[in-house]
């Protein structure tokens, strides 16, 4: 569903907001500390690091080791940078990528995109990437060829699936695969944990193929099969949107909170997934099985 915000200059203001407030914090520490020349030398590089930040916002290896680096810097350096405006850099980094995703739903030239399209970007780029590449050690190359295959396995399981809910129901699909997300919850961080490259391909292809696809497929129909002609467009197309935003756009926030809570562990991340899948049965119980009835 395209979106149509009342202001749409109010996202991009925001996305912009923290980078301001570092910089005004950084230039007031300049002015008011006895040692000017040292503090603007430093509020000048703290400008230079998250003009640096903000180029590399999309690119889950960014981490404060590579920006010391390329700053000729170290790293615990540029720590007590982010210290002197009273943040960190962990903290700024997740605030600027989600100030962006806030500024990429809000920016008109983005309306022509769903809701869904934008979270699944922000998931696939900022979480899963970032767990597989900074948390495993593993290549982005090899996530990506994953992803690719997973693609690729697509453009014949979605049209199976849907031939499958024809003849099996809507519903027996939606229960399917929602006891396959909660089955696979755990072993799924458990096979990317062995770090093999063809185990942790496989792993993103099943998981995708049978966590994601299924209701992929189904859930087009299905949900336009729910509505009267009347109301079918809106119906549709609200309930899926804001479905997509609220599970999908808020994800990776979740999923990283949960990380850093519990020290880096993925359990919790499963048990979130798994109360994903216990939701979705839950709606699905209660829906209507529209498989070969006629519309009205």
């Amino acid at each position: 569903m395209p979106l149509n915000l009342e202001d749409d200059r109010f996202g991009v203001i925001v996305a912009q907001s923290l980078v301001d407030l570092l910089l005004t914090l950084a230039h007031q520490l300049a002015a008011s500390t006895s040692d000017a020349g040292s503090s603007a030398t430093q509020a000048a590089l703290l400008h230079r690091i998250c003009q640096t930040i903000e180029r590399r916002l999309d690119d889950p290896e960014l981490a404060p080791a590579r920006v010391a680096q390329a700053e000729g810097i170290s790293e615990r350096y540029l720590q007590k940078l982010f210290e002197t405006v009273g943040d960190n850099f962990t903290h700024y980094v997740r605030e600027r990528r989600l100030q962006r995703a806030w500024a990429d739903l809000s920016n008109p030239t983005e309306a022509h995109r769903s809701i869904s399209e934008i979270a699944y970007a922000s998931i696939a780029g900022v979480f899963v990437m970032s767990y597989a590449t900074s948390r495993l050690g593993l290549s982005r190359g090899l996530i990506l060829n994953g992803a690719f295959i997973a693609s690729f396995v697509a453009l014949f399981s979605i049209p199976l699936f849907g031939w499958m809910s024809d003849k099996l129901g809507r519903k027996t699909m939606f229960y399917a695969s929602c006891l396959f997300s909660a089955l696979f919850a755990f072993p799924m961080f458990w096979l990317l944990d062995t770090r093999d490259p063809t185990i942790v391909i496989l792993t993103i292809v099943v998981a995708i193929s049978f966590g994601q696809m299924v209701m992929f497929g189904i859930g087009a129909p299905w949900y336009s099969e729910l509505f009267t002609a009347r109301l079918r467009y809106t119906g549709a197309s609200l309930g899926f949107q804001v479905g997509a935003a609220l599970s999908g756009g808020l994800s990776p926030l979740i999923a990283a909170s949960l990380m850093t809570w519990a020290g880096g562990a993925t359990w919790p991340v499963s048990l979130f997934l798994i109360a994903c899948a216990l939701i979705t049965a839950i709606a699905t119980s209660v829906a209507p099985e529209m498989a070969n009835k006629e519309l009205t």
